[in-house]
């Protein structure tokens, strides 16, 4: 099937949105699939917003999605947005006696339901049950960063699958992670149906620079890189290995064109390295090197410590590495409880 570009959707109703010309841009440029890379306080969540509305006005019958890490963290931030763009649409005048409300809000399943059968729902990434098995026509997934990579990958998408439906995503760099997987995506020519832009602090005039000399004053040269500049190699503060190194691995990793299952050459030794983590958004790995090369095993989610450490020896009994490394602190002593215990 022919992918279609989203088009602007316009049902003669002014939401009283006048567009900054980055915003504009946005627009102008969107695909099927858009990753909007933009710094703190620049309206965002505003244009992702408008864009909802103006779908669910223009196309009846229509679930919509506007999914943020938290549920609490969206009625907070988006749905004030929301009720805003919504007294837009009250009241509206449709000839010289009568007014009508094109839609309403609902508090108890945070919902906005228009009176043509659309609706936009707002969600939370953390708990993906509430978003699984709809069907959607599309969704802006904001503050990407700090979601799960398995949010997009095995609820949201299937849901847009069925109605060939769209997805804005948004946010602020935070480091690698599943925003900065599908920017890149945006920005490769092998998928056609993505596009990839960035807005730092410097194009949008958000912020006056009165403003942003304070924050720069403010904060960390890292934070501000990260922050304003849009800049996904800015190392988090709870980072041990900076993100400019990762990236500088990758390239090289790409230029010796390494392919298949690890094997050590002479003088090398196999080592297997062990990062824990519980539940939550995080997830355990267990990584594979021989030397300079390196390749992941496997990764887990929402596994304890017991589950873990048998994985853990499985890669054992399968590759029989040199040595094991286990990150030990906090729930990680645990695996390195029950591996000593069974002598590995």
């Amino acid at each position: 099937m022919e992918q279609q570009k989203p088009q602007a959707v316009n049902v003669g109703i002014d939401l009283g949105f006048k567009p900054r010309a980055w915003q504009q841009k946005c627009i102008d440029a969107r695909e099927k699939y858009t990753v909007l890379v933009v710094h703190r306080r620049a309206g965002k969540t505003v244009l992702a917003a408008q864009t909802l509305f103006s779908y669910a006005l223009n196309k009846p019958g229509h679930m919509y999605a506007y999914v943020m890490p938290e549920l609490k963290q969206g009625r907070m931030v988006a749905w004030p947005v929301f009720k805003s763009i919504l007294r837009k649409v009250q009241g509206v005048q449709i000839d010289a006696s009568h007014k009508i409300d094109l839609a309403r809000a609902y508090e108890s399943d945070n919902s906005i339901r228009f009176n043509n059968g659309s609706e936009i729902k707002l969600l939370g990434s953390d708990n993906p049950d509430s978003i699984r098995g709809a069907k959607l026509a599309g969704v802006v997934m904001d503050e990407v960063a700090q979601m799960p990579r398995e949010v997009w990958t095995e609820v949201i998408f299937p849901a847009l699958l069925d109605s060939n439906g769209w997805a804005l995503f948004i946010g602020t760099p935070k480091g690698i992670n599943l925003f900065s997987e599908l920017y890149e995506r945006g920005n490769d020519p092998a998928f056609p149906n993505w596009k990839s832009m960035v807005f730092t602090v410097y194009e949008t005039d958000a912020l006056s620079p009165e403003q942003i000399a304070e924050y720069q004053a403010a904060c960390s040269e890292e934070e501000f890189k990260r922050e304003m500049l849009c800049d996904f190699t800015a190392s988090t503060e709870d980072q041990l290995i900076s993100i400019g190194d990762v990236v500088g691995s990758m390239e090289r990793y790409r230029e010796q064109g390494y392919k298949g299952e690890l094997r050590p050459k002479d003088g090398e030794n196999l080592i297997l390295g062990v990062d824990v983590s519980r539940y939550g958004n995080d997830r355990s790995v267990i990584f594979m090197r021989c030397g300079l090369r390196a390749e992941l095993v496997v990764m887990f989610t929402g596994k304890d410590t017991a589950q873990l450490a048998d994985a853990v020896k499985k890669a054992y009994e399968r590759y029989r590495p040199a040595a094991i490394y286990v990150d030990g602190t906090g729930v990680g002593g645990g695996v390195v409880d029950i591996l000593r215990a069974r002598r590995i």
